[in-house]
């Protein structure tokens, strides 16, 4: 089962890859590659963490390693989703990048199935405290791709670039409008999250090391509220920014704790 669950991961790796190659092409058969691949690995990712659930009995988001899988199986969905009614080519290069990277790096770990298979059952409410959080984490990762959209589309057009990147995208002002809104739905989710996670600690008791992925959840939360509250009065341009170092802020603040929680 095992090297089944790393197969499917790394096949989704590769997939997001192709998927990202693709997505620069004006050509509607490149197009349809893309969609192809993002949609298999897609459905990789879907089927390796079905397959951690039915092996141990429980939601495949437990441990660092799965819910890394998970944040990029959700924000797949979320931006697939989006593709459907907007183009976003260098959107969907920096977003298949990011898939591609974040699918294959819990693989590469050498305890990555020893890490699984120490993770437990969750309760109720510690489990809708999880679904609500990978959902905020992907609109959050969803959001940091659009400002690296706007970013780097902003210097092409600067730059009069005739290159097939530079055409085919959303106006800037679209971009940045979308990157807002998602910013404003992943702070909404992250307040519910906390809220689950707050009852559910206090329920079982709140140990010291809960305590400290609690206030650091609180901390990520509190940067997400105010950005979203004063991203009205900061220039697209800003913003976009301060979501893609918000989304890194992010992952350097707790991944580091659920790493901690496999020791």
């Amino acid at each position: 089962m095992s090297e089944i669950v790393i197969f499917l991961f790394c096949a989704a790796a590769v997939c997001y890859l192709l998927a990202a190659l693709g997505s620069f092409s004006d050509l509607k058969k490149n197009r349809a590659f893309a969609w192809g691949f993002s949609i298999a690995g897609f459905l990789a990712q879907i089927f390796g963490l079905g397959a951690i659930a039915f092996k141990f009995g429980r939601m495949p988001v437990a441990t660092s390693y799965e819910l890394s899988e998970a944040i990029v199986c959700v924000s797949v969905f979320f931006f697939m989703a989006s593709s459907l009614f907007f183009r976003m080519k260098i959107g969907a290069f920096l977003f298949f990048l990011f898939a591609a990277a974040f699918s294959v790096l819990p693989v590469l770990c050498p305890k990555f199935f020893e890490g699984v298979s120490a993770g437990h059952a969750m309760g109720v409410l510690s489990s809708v405290h999880v679904v609500l959080a990978v959902s905020s984490y992907a609109l959050l990762a969803f959001s940091a791709s659009l400002g690296g959209m706007y970013i780097l589309s902003r210097r092409l057009i600067k730059g009069k670039s005739n290159s097939l990147a530079a055409r085919g995208n959303l106006s800037l002002e679209k971009v940045a409008r979308l990157g807002k809104r998602t910013l404003f739905l992943a702070t909404s989710i992250m307040f519910f999250s906390i809220l689950a996670g707050g009852f559910a600690a206090l329920g079982a008791g709140l140990e010291n090391f809960a305590a400290l992925k609690f206030a650091a959840g609180t901390a990520l939360f509190l940067m997400m509220l105010i950005l979203s509250i004063f991203v009205r009065f900061l220039t697209d341009f800003t913003s976009a920014r301060l979501c893609v170092l918000l989304f890194a802020v992010s992952i350097l603040l707790l991944i580091p704790i659920q790493m901690r929680a496999m020791q």
